[in-house]
């Protein structure tokens, strides 16, 4: 499992397509806050915290990219054949390949909310502890979706495309919910189980699924 997790990272890191979708969408928001920021100041702490929800957001949803070609693609490439003959456990192949596509967009999520945040001098803890708890949520419900949809397409392209449906749709959830997310204090943990809960059913599916193939 940790070789294919060291495998699967150095891949992306290889990427550039990968990690210009992931570095492009954080430095334009980062460059317009940078422009806004003199109009902005003195106003609600909600404004900036809805910055850093959406930084999160277009980040981690990014992890569809990575789960439609670590999966999909492998079958789309017909590679999947020759990693399932390797010496190793499909469920180790699984959970190896998935820990690696997790790591990535989480990391730079929280690095690049907590780079945001030094800028919001109004901004408490509260909303970059809160910001980096829906990162995580999104993260695990997105990914796990994305990881389902993945094994059941034969293409990358068919799986990106019923993808961007779902992305689209929790960045309109950021958008138009991100003031109530905050303004409730139980919201973050509630958003946190329900992620979990869905995320580890979903897996478990698509982890049936997967094993099947090998």
């Amino acid at each position: 499992m940790w070789q294919i997790f060291k495998h699967e990272i150095r891949l992306m890191l290889r990427e550039p397509r990968f990690l210009m979708a992931f570095l492009l969408p954080p430095l334009v928001l980062l460059g317009a806050q940078a422009f806004l920021f003199s109009q902005t100041a003195g106003e609600a702490p909600q404004l900036d915290g809805m910055m850093l929800l959406l930084v999160g957001a277009l980040i981690t949803t990014m992890s569809v990219t990575l789960t439609a070609d670590s999966f999909a693609g492998e079958r789309e490439r017909n590679t999947l054949e020759l990693l399932l003959a390797l010496p190793l456990k499909p469920e180790h192949l699984f959970w190896g390949k998935l820990s690696a596509i997790l790591v990535l967009p989480l990391v730079l999520a929280f690095a690049a909310q907590g780079i945001l945040w030094t800028f919001f001098s109004q901004v408490g803890w509260y909303y970059l502890i809160t910001a980096w708890i829906y990162s995580l949520a999104l993260c695990l419900f997105i990914t796990a979706l994305a990881l389902y949809i993945s094994l059941r397409s034969a293409t990358v392209r068919s799986a990106a495309q019923i993808n961007v449906i779902f992305v689209l749709f929790f960045l309109f959830l950021t958008n138009f919910g991100g003031v109530y997310y905050f303004n409730h204090p139980a919201f973050p943990a509630v958003a946190l189980s329900f992620s979990l809960l869905g995320s580890w059913i979903i897996t478990r599916g698509a982890r049936r699924r997967f094993l099947r193939l090998g």
